[in-house]
């Protein structure tokens, strides 16, 4: 899935997330990363918002917390970029209701701002493999757990 967002200042909060020791184990164990502190936020138009958040419950990859402190997450394996410079990792779609009704956040295992030249508002290229569904010994599609296999990329 190709599509495109605008760079955008998020709440502040992703980075102590992204800190969690949990999250980070299970981002390397998951996705073949430990992400840099915090997320790169893009804002997206409202349907294709609401298509990933689909994608991600349907096929994404869990990262479950080990504590009711803390929220589990669901995250669609892809990369950003702009112009000839582009850098894997996962949207991250937090499972707490209310959560940016137009902003998708990307967990990447750099520092991503200086790299891609984002200050704000500049616009970013955005591709998401969808992972192939695997079914159950009954023919019902599972959720990946792990890093799967990619259908689709540039």
């Amino acid at each position: 899935m190709r599509f495109s967002g605008r760079y955008c200042r998020g709440k502040g909060e992703a980075a102590a997330f992204t800190e969690l020791e949990w999250v980070k184990s299970q981002c390397q164990e998951k996705l073949g990363f430990t992400p840099h502190p915090g997320t790169v936020n893009l804002k997206v138009d409202a349907n294709v918002l609401s298509r990933l958040r689909r994608l991600a419950e349907s096929r994404g990859i869990r990262l479950v917390s080990p504590s009711p402190a803390y929220c589990n997450a669901v995250c669609l394996r892809g990369r950003i970029g702009r112009g000839d410079s582009f850098i894997e990792g996962a949207a991250v779609f937090p499972q707490v209701s209310g959560y940016y009704s137009e902003v998708i956040e990307f967990l990447l295992p750099v520092e991503a701002r200086e790299r891609l030249g984002l200050a704000g508002g500049e616009e970013v290229q955005v591709m998401i493999w969808v992972e192939e569904e695997e079914a159950d010994k009954n023919g019902h599609p599972r959720v990946q757990e792990g890093l799967g296999r990619r259908m689709d990329h540039f």
